[in-house]
């Protein structure tokens, strides 16, 4: 949502966002903040309502009565959402009804492929048929334009829901035109970094490093809560890994390419276990880029593809921890330069530059059918 605020702005357009948490700090224009209902509310929302009265009072009912005036006179020129769960107010506040003189222009980021989602027994009691009722929702809402992080995860949108065309945007930082730094050392240190929830095999990630013939040590860079972090660490020291291992705090988001860029590679070995995750296409892949790291991936639909066509890494076989070590096995120093080195070569052109423009000029100003 930042990138495309900044995008936004970039045009000279005047922007005002509506969320949770605080107003983003690049952001010139309104900020109206949702509220958040008290523990014991939420939780009597999700389990006792149904769920068009459980997205009233939890989205609806807790935007601002200023904003709400302004989407219906026609204030705003273009409305674009980010969740799926401001997908019900737009019919609720009946855009472009006679109230409003002119025609308001309706976008939406679809940046997971909502369907194939998958969490554990909170979201399957909590969560899952609420999403599902969402996208429904959806299905059943007329945008003018679509899109999402992949192309892989638009052909699913648009074969499986008939779903018209969708641009897709990556998720991808600016270009941060480093110049390309020559390593000679023999281990090579491998990064990985974020969440540490479903499809992250951080086990099998220290299973690998220890059984591969490379030497090879692993960083981690882990949103984690310290009982997951200590059960890491114990865990790492009972696998007889601990050695070649090595933890770093978090950093910003702004923060993470300067960071990575003192590694070698990078991590992006996520196990399909749901159909979102196996078609994603995340920060951290070319986060990788920009920091000039090779990249080691599984057969994933969005990744595979891209890392074949420029050279940037490795995609295992299968989704087997034996697979995973062949690919380091395969690793040498030379090799990790030679995609590092096309990393650096081609960074610029998978950078944010292609998205901002196709943001820009497809999705929100529509100027692509104007030309």
């Amino acid at each position: 949502m930042l990138r495309q605020i900044k995008w936004i702005q970039d045009e000279e357009w005047s922007v005002d966002v509506v969320g949770l948490g605080d107003k983003p700090s690049s952001l010139e224009g309104d900020f109206f903040q949702i509220s958040v209902p008290k523990l014991v509310t939420r939780l009597f929302l999700y389990s006792l309502v149904s769920k068009r009265t459980r997205n009233k009072n939890l989205v609806f009912d807790r935007v601002s009565p200023v904003l709400k005036e302004r989407i219906v006179t026609g204030y705003y020129d273009v409305i674009h959402l980010n969740d799926l769960d401001f997908v019900p107010m737009v019919s609720s506040l009946n855009l472009n009804s006679l109230i409003s003189a002119k025609k308001t222009r309706i976008t939406i980021d679809l940046h997971e492929f909502f369907p194939g989602v998958k969490g554990g027994l909170i979201w399957r009691l909590f969560i899952k048929s609420y999403n599902a009722w969402l996208f429904k929702k959806l299905l059943e809402t007329d945008f003018d334009s679509y899109s999402t992080v992949s192309h892989e995860i638009a052909i699913q949108f648009m074969d499986r829901f008939n779903l018209p065309s969708i641009v897709t945007i990556w998720n991808a930082p600016g270009n941060q035109d480093f110049t390309y730094d020559s390593r000679v050392n023999g281990q090579i240190e491998v990064v990985y970094h974020g969440n540490t929830g479903k499809g992250r095999p951080l086990l099998r990630y220290m299973l690998a490093v220890k059984r591969t013939k490379t030497p090879m040590r692993l960083h981690l860079m882990v949103n984690a809560g310290s009982l997951y972090k200590r059960f890491l660490k114990i865990s790492s020291r009972v696998l007889m890994v601990h050695d070649q291992i090595v933890w770093h705090e978090t950093v910003s988001v702004h923060e993470i390419v300067m960071k990575i860029r003192t590694f070698d590679a990078q991590l992006v070995w996520f196990t399909p276990v749901s159909e979102n995750m196996h078609l994603c296409l995340g920060n951290k892949f070319f986060e990788a880029i920009q920091g000039h790291l090779a990249l080691i991936s599984g057969p994933s639909p969005s990744m595979a593809p891209l890392i074949e066509k420029y050279g940037l890494g490795v995609v295992s076989a299968g989704w087997n921890i034996r697979d995973l070590v062949s690919s380091l096995d395969s690793l040498d120093r030379a090799t990790i330069e030679r995609y590092r080195r096309n990393s650096s070569i081609n960074a610029k052109d998978l950078s944010e530059s292609i998205g901002q423009d196709r943001f820009v000029n497809e999705v929100v100003l529509n100027l692509k059918d104007q030309v």
